[in-house]
């Protein structure tokens, strides 16, 4: 049985800074507007504004490989949102290199991004079992989702087994299923990946306008962020319902003391985390 572990409504509670600027409370969920004219308090930052999901002012909150993660959250993309051929990632799952082993963060891809593309959406799932992660990756896949809506709501959620070996995913946007993929789906880091939400445009970093150089801004709002651990947690999840709802029970109880055992290792590793730096993106 799936346990409910985070949830945000649209606050800043459980969350540090990306890059950028930190998200603005609004009545309509939080809000992230990415500027190619915006200066930001390190400077000028004109292709990223995000936020990750942390326990501390120096430290992400990491997925745990091999433990079953339900993660909920609904997008707005607020009009007019001109089509552009460049993409901008919404949401990624963020891997925390070894740098000891000379892996660095900016060559190397988020393992699973989700991103705005013309008139559609995509992902991408990257695994790799090798210690020391290069490119080209051992496994990647690109899954078309279908096309966005600008100003309603879409909701996402995710089911997301990590392992670079027999992973799971999952995937529903509006409760239409999108994605259902087995095998690598994460990179053989000593850190389990971190969660991002907000705005990512890369093809700004350098200057580049892509097809629509009449493109300065992006502007987005997420609300009901919802994540969960165990099994059977959509409904825990869903950012659709109003209030979660628990799950369906189980009748067999070898399988709840399995799922209870595998959330109390959990905890515990949640617990024995200390504060220490993190390498942000």
């Amino acid at each position: 049985m799936a346990e409910l572990i985070y949830t945000n409504e649209g606050n800043l509670t459980g969350l540090v800074k990306v890059d950028g600027n930190m998200p603005e409370v609004t009545a309509k969920g939080l809000k992230f507007h990415l500027s190619r004219d915006i200066y930001t308090e390190e400077g000028y930052f004109p292709y990223r504004t995000m936020a990750r999901i942390g326990y501390g002012p120096s430290r992400g909150w990491e997925v745990k490989l091999g433990i079953e993660h339900w993660i909920g959250f609904s997008v707005y993309l607020e009009g007019p949102w001109l089509i552009d051929n460049l993409t901008e990632v919404i949401f990624q799952v963020k891997g925390l290199p070894d740098v000891e082993l000379g892996e660095q963060i900016q060559p190397l891809n988020p393992i699973l991004p989700i991103r705005i593309k013309e008139t559609y959406i995509d992902v991408i799932s990257r695994g790799d079992s090798r210690p020391l992660t290069i490119k080209p990756y051992e496994n990647e896949e690109l899954y078309n989702i279908g096309e966005y809506v600008v100003d309603e709501w879409m909701h996402f959620v995710i089911h997301y087994l990590p392992s670079y070996t027999d992973g799971l995913l999952q995937m529903w946007l509006n409760d239409r299923p999108v994605v259902g993929q087995t095998g690598p789906n994460c990179f053989n880091d000593k850190r389990g990946p971190a969660l991002d939400f907000g705005i990512y445009k890369p093809h700004w970093r350098t200057g580049k306008t892509g097809g629509n150089d009449s493109i300065r801004e992006r502007t987005l709002y997420i609300k009901n962020i919802n994540i969960a651990i165990g099994s059977e947690g959509y409904n825990l999840v869903d950012p659709s319902q109003e209030e979660p709802t628990p799950p369906p029970p189980v009748d067999d109880h070898e399988e709840i003391l399995g799922h209870i055992q595998a959330l109390q290792t959990a905890v515990e590793d949640l617990a024995n985390i200390t504060e220490g730096g993190i390498e942000l993106m």
